[in-house]
Parts: C-alpha cells; sequence; structure tokens
C-alpha cells in the first residue's frame, strides 16, 4: 500500500513549522494537529483538524499570545482541545489555552521558565499537563485542568486519585 496524504497534497500550514503534535479524538477516530508556525515575524500556533476530506483550520491562525514553542495538544471525546505551550511572552512560562468553539486562555504556569511540556487526556476526561520546571531544578511536575473554565481551574494532580469519587 501506498501513504496518502490527508489533505489532498503536501503543505496545508499557513508557514513555516517549527514544532509540531498530533492526537486523535478518542470517539470520533479523526486527527488533530497543533503547531507553532512562522506568520512572518514569530512562531504563534495554530491548529488543524481532519473533517473527512482536508486538514482544517480551528478557530483563527497564529492565535497564541506570544511566541510559542513545543506546542502540544490533547482532544477530548467530544471534540474539546486542550493546547499547551512554552510561551515567549510570558517569560518562557506554559500557557495552556482550550478550545470548545473558540479559543479560551485557560492559564499559565509555573513561576519561572519550562523545559519542555506536554498535555494529554485522563479516563475522566481531564486534561493533564506535565513539565519540567527551572524553579524545582528541572524536574517533572504535573496538574490537571478542570472543565469546564468557567473560571479554569489548574491543580496539583493527586497521584492516588486522578478522578473524582475514583481510587486505585
Amino acid at each position: 500500500s501506498a501513504w496518502t496524504y490527508l489533505n489532498g497534497g503536501a503543505g496545508f500550514s499557513a508557514g513555516e513549522v517549527s514544532s509540531l503534535d498530533m492526537d486523535i479524538n478518542p470517539t470520533l477516530g479523526y486527527p488533530v494537529v497543533a503547531m507553532s508556525v512562522f506568520n512572518g515575524s514569530q512562531y504563534k500556533s495554530s491548529v488543524y483538524k481532519y473533517n473527512g476530506s482536508a486538514m482544517v483550520l480551528i478557530g483563527p491562525s497564529f492565535f497564541s499570545p506570544g511566541p510559542a514553542q513545543m506546542v502540544n495538544v490533547a482532544t477530548d471525546p467530544t471534540g474539546v482541545f486542550a493546547v499547551v505551550f512554552r510561551d515567549g511572552s510570558l517569560g518562557n512560562k506554559i500557557t495552556c489555552m482550550i478550545y470548545s468553539g473558540g479559543w479560551s486562555f485557560a492559564g499559565t504556569m509555573p513561576s519561572g521558565p519550562i523545559g519542555s511540556c506536554d498535555v494529554s487526556l485522563n479516563n475522566c476526561s481531564e486534561f493533564l499537563i506535565a513539565y519540567s520546571d527551572s524553579a524545582f531544578a528541572s524536574q517533572l511536575n504535573s496538574k490537571r485542568i478542570l472543565l469546564p473554565l468557567t473560571p479554569p481551574v489548574i491543580t496539583p494532580v493527586s497521584p492516588y486519585n486522578l478522578c473524582p469519587g475514583s481510587s486505585v
């Protein structure tokens, strides 16, 4: 069998890409790709998803508040996306943004710059963020985002009780 383009051809981003991440919607199975794309002056975040025939932009291009590095994405079964990235406009802290019909700012962390970051979804449909924190000798830390985001709640992750009402 041969490899085929999802978008009908190569090159669907709005510019040069410096980092990217892909996730698969756990219910519908479509891919979602988050990337750091050069907009002519800096690299900013953009997200695309596959609609069955093409990769389509989710919200506006270049939606991050400032330069974005190490972009990562996760999607929940309902189609809500979480994107985390190292934000150059905020001292290289993590910025987390959520898409649920439009992009919402979910918060920044930690107090100092980060080395790397990632986001994933647990079996309770909570987005979990892992990152290396320069304030703690670049050791691993993790937090979770509790939705809905009115207001956003980012809390430390308990290692033994990730889902409310569950036990290990």
